[in-house]
């Protein structure tokens, strides 16, 4: 059996930027991919990353066509179109290819995926469902033997029993990232060394009623021994990682065991640096937890701010065991500056219900608090408790008008898109960010140039197709869902498909 293992290519793209600006923006690899390459040994395979490896359409087409079987992973609804249409892509080129998805966007549509042409798709967590798989398409077996999966048998789609979450992590293999090419990746925190990925801890045990990962593993966080994280890094290091982005959706969960494994990494002094998800009240409340991060290679933290209002933070039940105010907001901030971490910002505007007032409120102070802010404008995910509750009070959202997301494209009328980019847009250009770009800050100018120099490479690749799409977009005279319509046709249309 011959697998692919496959980041498909950017055949839609945004305008002027792309719906997943993150990954071209930060550069850093998926973790797993190498995870689901690790349980299977002995078998071939190979990995291609259409994102960061530019590849022409014919050798595209042609990679498709020469695989029996292909893997592909999607974790929200960014990436949705690309990949449905690369899946009908190989419907037409390679019909008797098995394609398997996994990741949460399929865990939560994952008939929708079977019925847009996917085989087999694998719900919640992979290492053992996936294995499985392979092996009982190797040999013939039954499917429906498999927990996790959902797979198409003629015209029925078969869902066998959702499998229980791994309880011990440290039981999962060692990723394998011998097939992916670490060179083409790079955080920018420094100028030497591979970049890579690594996961300490799976899920989220906050809930979050926006948030996609704490309905996914169901508002769990499992986390692997110090011992194992220390095995995962330092083989990393021996291959010449210098660079590496921490996955885990809540650095700082386990107090205890962060502390020993920054207490281990202090230790060897491995001369690396990395990136993480770090919440509020854990800088707040744990700052020698900072100071030790830092210490260890900490330089730049995401912090999920949503909102500086905390009667909304109370209603999307963010979590915090007290109600912050804005000067704690600020004092969370110090407690990273002063360790040189470099933090990034996100704010969510738009929740249902809320107030314009709450929305000039974050706009106006959301750059005091951090170094590089983001606004997003509030976008149902099907499978939350925010976007259930939408759907059940608003008639013009489904659960299949949210199945994509494109960049500036309300997902439902009364997303206040519009506001938001032209927020994005306006603060992209403050005096104060592009100070920074000549900043004595080393980690603020690498950041802010890179940016920079990612988005004006993709304002100047501008083409009729993407001017075209980006003027649909903005035509304000049609609802959000024809606007939509109009692009997602487009683009899965045999003749669009024909002349790739």
């Amino acid at each position: 059996m011959n697998i692919l293992f496959l980041m498909c290519k950017t055949i839609f793209e945004t305008w002027p930027l792309a719906t997943d600006f993150s990954r071209y923006a930060y550069g850093f690899p998926s973790v797993t991919y190498p995870q689901l390459m690790a349980t299977i040994p002995g078998v071939k395979y190979r990995f291609f990353d259409g994102i960061v490896e530019p590849i022409k359409m014919t050798h595209y087409k042609e990679l498709l066509s020469g695989h029996d079987l292909i893997v592909m992973s999607l974790q929200s609804a960014k990436i949705a179109l690309n990949t449905e249409i690369t899946v009908r892509l190989i419907k037409r080129l390679n019909p008797d290819a098995k394609i398997i998805l996994g990741g949460q966007h399929p865990t939560f549509y994952y008939k929708e995926w079977v019925r847009r042409g996917v085989d087999c798709v694998v719900r919640g967590e992979g290492e053992r469902t996936f294995p499985e798989l392979i092996s009982a398409l190797s040999n013939g077996d039954d499917l429906r033997k498999i927990p996790g999966l959902v797979f198409r048998e003629g015209d029925e789609t078969v869902v066998n029993p959702e499998r229980e979450f791994i309880p011990d992590l440290d039981e999962t293999p060692l990723p394998d990232w011998t097939s992916v090419d670490l060179w083409r990746y790079t955080l920018r925190m420094r100028n030497d060394g591979l970049t890579a990925a690594v996961e300490t801890a799976r899920g989220c045990n906050q809930r979050c009623s926006f948030c996609s990962t704490s309905a996914a593993w169901k508002s769990t966080q499992r986390y692997k021994s110090v011992g194992r994280c220390l095995e995962e890094i330092l083989a990393l290091r021996k291959e010449n990682v210098k660079q590496m982005i921490l996955v885990d959706d809540n650095f700082g969960g386990d107090y205890d065991r962060d502390t020993e494994l920054l207490d281990e990494l202090i230790k060897r002094d491995l001369d690396m640096r990395f990136f993480g998800f770090v919440r509020v009240d854990t800088a707040l409340s744990y700052p020698d937890l900072i100071e030790k991060a830092a210490r260890a290679g900490l330089r730049q933290v995401v912090v999920g701010f949503e909102s500086l209002i905390p009667d909304r933070l109370s209603k999307v039940k963010k979590g915090y065991k007290k109600s912050f105010k804005f000067e704690d907001y600020k004092e969370a901030y110090q407690i990273f500056h002063r360790n040189g971490i470099f933090v990034l910002g996100q704010f969510i505007v738009g929740f249902p219900g809320e107030d314009p007032e709450e929305v000039k409120a974050t706009l106006k102070y959301c750059n005091e608090i951090c170094d590089c802010s983001t606004i997003n404008p509030f976008k149902p995910i099907y499978g939350t408790k925010e976007s259930d509750d939408l759907i059940r009070s608003e008639e013009d959202v489904d659960a299949e008008a949210i199945f994509y997301d494109l960049r500036y494209l309300p997902l439902y009328e009364r997303e206040p898109v519009d506001k938001t980019a032209h927020y994005n847009s306006r603060n992209f250009f403050y005096p104060g960010y592009l100070a920074n770009l000549f900043s004595a800050d080393y980690l603020k100018k690498k950041y802010f140039r890179n940016v920079y120099r990612s988005s004006l490479v993709q304002m100047l690749s501008c083409d009729t197709t993407k001017l075209m799409d980006f003027l649909t977009a903005r035509k304000n005279r049609l609802i959000p869902a024809e606007r939509k319509e109009r692009i997602i046709s487009k683009y899965l249309k045999n003749d669009f498909l024909d002349n790739l």
